[in-house]
């Protein structure tokens, strides 16, 4: 598996968003936009935490230069794929 990642600054950050799942569980989830600081046209990515215990553990802020190391892989629900 090859290690990819996107580092940049975080331009953009939710609040924290809290629920219930349908088997009772709570749990909480923040999203953020990192930007690349590099060419004309630079990219962004938008990623999101789960867990109240990484959102803590991370402590992420507007500014914070980040390495989101990510994997991706396709699902199917209802007919419809998701990454």
């Amino acid at each position: 598996m090859a290690d990819n990642y996107f580092e940049g600054v975080i331009i953009w950050a939710s609040d924290i968003q809290r629920g219930t799942s349908s088997k009772g569980t709570e749990w909480a989830r923040q999203e953020y936009v990192v930007e690349e600081e590099r060419g004309a046209f630079p990219r962004k990515m938008l990623f999101t935490v789960f867990g109240e215990d990484k959102i803590r553990r991370f402590n992420i802020s507007l500014k914070d230069r980040v390495k989101v190391h990510f994997d991706i892989n396709a699902r199917e629900s209802n007919g419809k794929f998701y990454n």
